[in-house]
């Protein structure tokens, strides 16, 4: 029989064909439904981080927009815009004090007189403290200020009460005229508790983004202040603070600190008469953590393939096997055959098509078998009546020889009696 490689045998053939007709459908149905599930989990994802940032954005917008009221309601206090009026200052400092000690989200409240000197506080040891810049009219926000405008400073490190803090100064006026500008300072630590406070899942978190790029929260407090996402080597995230900065709401997949993470950023809205200071409100996750269900799905599929795989394969073989074992055998018998060994009968016990096949050919070996008794017995008496046709012949040979022998001998009686006669008449 003819030596083949596995695959270009019956087996190996059956073996590929099962394979393909299995794992063709379900490696497109596995690839189909993982895309989907992925879509579904990143869309799902979106969602989640676009709430959650919505959240923290409506959070720390509230407790601006309250401080933002609180200072426009202070600078038109008839107490303390007398105090200040009639310079005062002392009583100035006492109704200070009183309305720090109200609320607990205030470092100090200060006011400066229309020329931006240091003239009252809440806390005495601050306006006492020589380190302290005495006259600031040369700060935006008392400009500000004394342009008429309720303004909020962006997070900054205040020299003055040693803390990193926001601002809100509104001018103090009295009969139309602005004479002095109060000024708050909030503890930047208030809105930092509530954006660490702002988590989900082992590493979803919060951070705020100014206009400029400039992180000025986050749970990671080495970054507060420090980091520019408009300034990174990574063009995909000086991208996205640039989108950032047109007060877009935006999504973002990069990488930061070597983490790979999607970011859901919605634009500050405000709140009340605080339209917001141009801030971004973020809520960031790791991939690794959103598409651990799809890795393990992934994982699952993998497992499912390779163990149909063996399945199949074994299958494959056995049904190969079956179909291809008679065969062989079906193969060596034709070849006996040809031979001329009609003396094997073909072992199938298999009770379909194959079966069928074999007994035809036992059959077929049957029938050769007679027709081969047959052509024996007829070629014995072919060989008996040769015998009697050749010795009929010999007979007939003998029989010619002695005619041949008696008509010579007839010759010779014929000559002489011709000479016989030609002597009679030679004599006559």
């Amino acid at each position: 029989m003819k030596k083949r490689t596995f695959f270009q045998g019956l087996q190996g053939k059956l073996l590929l064909y099962f394979l393909l007709m299995s794992l063709v459908p379900l490696l497109v149905v596995s690839i189909v439904s993982y895309q989907k599930a992925q879509k579904s989990l990143q869309n799902t994802t979106r969602d989640m981080l676009l709430d959650m940032a919505s959240v923290i954005e409506a959070k720390v917008e509230t407790k601006l927009g309250d401080r933002f009221d609180d200072i426009k309601a202070w600078a038109t206090m008839p107490d303390l815009v007398e105090a200040v009026k009639t310079k005062k200052y002392a009583a100035a400092s006492e109704k200070l004090s009183a309305l720090v000690k109200a609320y607990d989200d205030y470092k100090v409240v200060m006011v400066f007189d229309a020329d931006g000197n240091f003239v009252a506080a809440s806390d005495q040891a601050i306006l006492k403290d020589s380190t302290v810049d005495r006259n600031q009219s040369n700060r935006e926000w008392f400009k500000k200020a004394m342009a008429g405008e309720v303004f909020v400073e962006d997070v900054n490190y205040s020299s003055t009460v040693k803390d990193t803090v926001i601002g809100f100064s509104a001018p103090i006026k009295s009969g139309g005229a602005t004479v002095g500008v109060i000024s708050s300072r909030m503890s930047w630590g208030i809105v930092q508790k509530m954006v660490e406070e702002q988590k989900d899942g082992a590493t979803g978190h919060a951070f705020i983004i100014n206009r400029e790029g400039l992180v000025i929260s986050h749970p990671k407090k080495d970054k507060v202040l420090k980091e520019n996402l408009a300034k990174s080597s990574d063009p995909l995230m000086v991208a996205f603070a640039q989108k950032l900065a047109k007060g877009e709401e935006a999504f973002a997949d990069v990488t930061w600190d070597g983490v790979d993470l999607e970011i859901q950023v919605v634009p500050a809205k405000g709140s009340g008469d605080f339209t917001g200071g141009g801030w971004a409100y973020a809520m960031a996750m790791a991939d690794d953590e959103i598409y651990a269900p799809i890795l393990a799905l992934r994982f699952m599929v993998m497992v499912i393939i390779l163990v149909t795989v063996a399945i199949v394969a074994v299958l494959a073989v056995i049904v190969a096997r079956s179909l291809a074992n008679p065969m062989i055998k079906g193969v060596v018998f034709a070849q006996a055959v040809a031979a001329g060994d009609l003396s094997q009968t073909l072992e199938v016990r298999a009770k379909d098509e194959v079966g069928d096949l074999a007994n035809a050919l036992n059959a077929m070996v049957e029938s050769l078998r007679n027709i081969v008794g047959k052509i024996r017995d007829s070629s014995g008496q072919v060989a008996s009546a040769s015998e009697e046709i050749s010795a009929g012949s010999a007979q007939l040979n003998r029989a010619a020889h002695s005619q041949a022998s008696a008509a010579e001998e007839t010759s010779a009686t014929m000559v002489q009696m011709a000479a016989s006669i030609q002597t009679v008449a030679g004599n006559a």
